[in-house]
């Protein structure tokens, strides 16, 4: 075991992770003057206030180097992750300006709200590979991000008031329904916009802090949340009401990308039955609907119409929580668009 020897200490760390090939990475802050080599060499760091830092140390901890940010906000919440192609994804906040290439270059980015959330990649060797922020006028952080199955960047956090999500593109401009409100976006692997999904209740504060991508597309997020909430991001409704000041929630997001033809599906629960309504782009094709629960599996297939909707309608069910997903999306030829579990959507029979 090696020994550590600071001139001043780390503030705190923000996150440990390990690459494809064993080495390590310790991403947090310090202050001070800093010696990142644990070994007999030097690479002194000196920051006048907090300073973000990335270190990255070999499989048998021998040091190799350390990048270095200045953010004009004592840093919150900053996080990091690795994709199978060894890529750093760091995902937190800023103010004002910052200067996010920790290179010899240059590439600055302006809040465009009081604070605006920040995604930014970098290759093995800590070079700048591309950011994004998201914000303006509002507040906005992101508190957690990952990569789905194909190399995806997914980003979770909270915004307030309106926020633009793409700052390179044209708008996507989504306000807040209380104070904060939870959101869930994507980027491609080269950090092109994509989608942004936002949930919320008319409270102060709701919030996410964690998210996981799943092998299967699914999406699972956490954090806390006040009064009462749809946790349904579409069309749908289920609502939960915080039985304290503020609850935990686990909330899992189906992902249709499988299928590109597939818009909309909606679930509603009643008396002793339940309906589906789906929306894709198969015009008179037919959409296939399951919806399980305690007695098991309930399908049904529907025609759609020359705007691609289509009805399902369950009846004589039993009390109880039921779960529908769309299972399978033909053309008007009867061909295959899609199968699977897509858009699953949760309702309460009575």
């Amino acid at each position: 075991m090696g020994s550590i020897f600071w001139r001043t200490v780390w503030r705190f760390f923000f996150s440990v992770q390990v690459d494809s090939q064993g080495n390590g990475y310790v991403l947090g802050v310090f202050n001070g003057a800093v010696d990142f080599d644990p070994g007999p060499g030097e690479d002194w760091y000196i920051a006048d206030r907090n300073d973000i830092f990335l270190s990255k140390y070999a499989a048998d901890g021998t040091y190799l180097w350390t990048r270095v940010w200045e953010p004009n906000l004592t840093p919150t919440g900053y996080g990091l992750s690795i994709d199978g192609n060894d890529r750093l994804l760091i995902d937190g906040f800023f103010e004002e300006s910052m200067d996010v290439d920790p290179g010899p270059g240059e590439h600055w980015l302006t809040a465009r709200g009081e604070i605006d959330g920040l995604l930014l990649m970098l290759n093995t060797d800590g070079e700048y590979l591309w950011s994004r922020q998201i914000g303006g006028p509002g507040r906005a952080v992101v508190a957690a991000a990952t990569f789905d199955r194909d190399g995806h960047v997914i980003a979770a956090g909270h915004f307030k008031d309106e926020v633009d999500f793409n700052d390179a593109g044209p708008p996507d401009i989504h306000v807040s329904r209380g104070g904060y409100d939870p959101f869930l976006s994507r980027f491609s692997p080269d950090g092109e916009y994509e989608w942004t999904i936002p949930w919320g209740g008319p409270e102060e504060e709701d919030s996410t802090n964690f998210v996981v991508a799943h092998e299967n597309g699914d999406v699972t997020v956490s954090g806390l949340f006040q009064g009462t909430v749809d946790f349904d991001p579409g069309e749908g409704v289920q609502e939960l009401t915080a039985v304290g000041a503020r609850d935990m929630y686990l909330l899992r997001l189906g992902c249709a990308d499988e299928c590109a033809q597939l818009r909309k599906h909606r679930a509603k629960g009643g008396a002793g039955q339940l309906k589906s309504k789906v929306v894709a782009d198969a015009a008179l094709g037919r959409v296939t609907v399951e919806c399980t629960g305690a007695s098991g599996p309930h399908r049904r297939r529907a025609d759609l119409d020359a705007a691609g909707r289509g009805k399902v309608r369950l009846r004589r069910l039993a009390p109880g929580e039921y779960e529908c997903a769309v299972t399978k999306l033909e053309d008007a030829a009867g061909a295959s668009l899609c199968e699977g579990a897509l858009l699953p959507r949760r309702v309460t029979v009575e």
